[in-house]
């Protein structure tokens, strides 16, 4: 009777596929062969499979495009701490009533870091200054700014309510920060407080700066809003002359009445050529 052998396990290791990569032979200076052979690597090998993983991983374009990702952010996070490049010297041109440090408070930009400056905000913001006409700003790496502004010009002095302001050519009000220097002054009758920014009407704007091309001895006029404007007269009586640009007209008949009113020995007490086809006075108390 055969005996019953049990058939050997073969071990997990034989039972194994594996590949094997063999080169062809090389010859060397000694004359001796060579044999390079790459070591079995088993399909179900941990380290194969890490290797692929790892290999796959770091030539995947997914990954090539996060790692400069993280690295930009990581160079903007560290120039955002530098304060090399906060703004720290801001230079003011063309000024000549407005002081610098006016500006450059308006601007905003002092004390920003250069990568969250806005110049053309900045701009904006001087040019809301009632006084400035235009503003322009550049920004010098690592941390200088430069305004350049241009100041609107005072045409004449507005007098309400004591406040004092200067009128530029437009007719905006802006804050006088000096003395008039020979402006013409308009004294306003109207109650209500002004602001610079504020807007006179251009009828009033004109006639006043009309009156005095026409008469530069006129230091001061005096505004209501219901007659317009009127001039005291040193001969001790008022003459209105209301707005807009005849003036050179109302000039002309006012100078004809007054000699008419002299030549007849009489003294007005108000004169008005508001209306100059239907100029009218009033005769003061004294007269005859």
């Amino acid at each position: 009777m055969r005996r019953f052998r049990p058939k050997r396990r073969r071990s997990q290791a034989r039972r194994r596929r594996t590949f094997r990569l063999t080169v062809p032979v090389i010859w060397g200076q000694a004359g001796q062969a060579a044999i390079a052979r790459r070591p079995a690597l088993h399909a179900t090998s941990w380290r194969w499979t890490l290797r692929a993983a790892v290999s796959a991983l770091l030539t995947s374009p997914r990954w090539i495009s996060l790692s400069l990702l993280v690295g930009i952010v990581a160079v903007l996070y560290s120039v955002r701490l530098d304060q090399t490049y906060v703004v720290s010297s801001v230079e003011v041109s063309g000024t000549s009533t407005l002081s610098p440090e006016a500006v450059v408070q308006a601007s905003g930009m002092e004390g920003v870091h250069a990568f969250f400056l806005n110049p053309a905000e900045a701009a904006r913001r001087v040019a809301e200054i009632p006084s400035v006409l235009t503003a322009t700003v550049r920004v010098g790496w690592p941390s200088r700014a430069h305004i350049t502004v241009a100041e609107r010009e005072p045409v004449m002095v507005w007098d309400q309510v004591g406040g004092r302001f200067w009128v530029d050519k437009e007719g905006r009000l802006m804050q006088a920060r000096q003395e008039s220097g020979g402006l013409l002054v308009i004294f306003s009758q109207e109650p209500e407080r002004l602001s610079p920014g504020y807007q006179i009407p251009a009828d009033v704007l004109a006639g006043a700066l009309q009156l005095r091309r026409q008469r530069p001895n006129i230091a001061s006029l005096f505004y209501e809003r219901g007659a317009g404007l009127s001039y005291q007269d040193g001969r001790n009586w008022r003459v209105y002359f209301g707005a807009g640009r005849d003036m050179n007209q109302k000039l002309s008949v006012y100078e004809t009445l007054v000699e008419n009113l002299q030549a007849h020995g009489l003294h007005p007490e108000y004169i008005s050529v508001v209306n100059k086809e239907k100029p009218f006075y009033r005769l003061s108390e004294r007269t005859g």
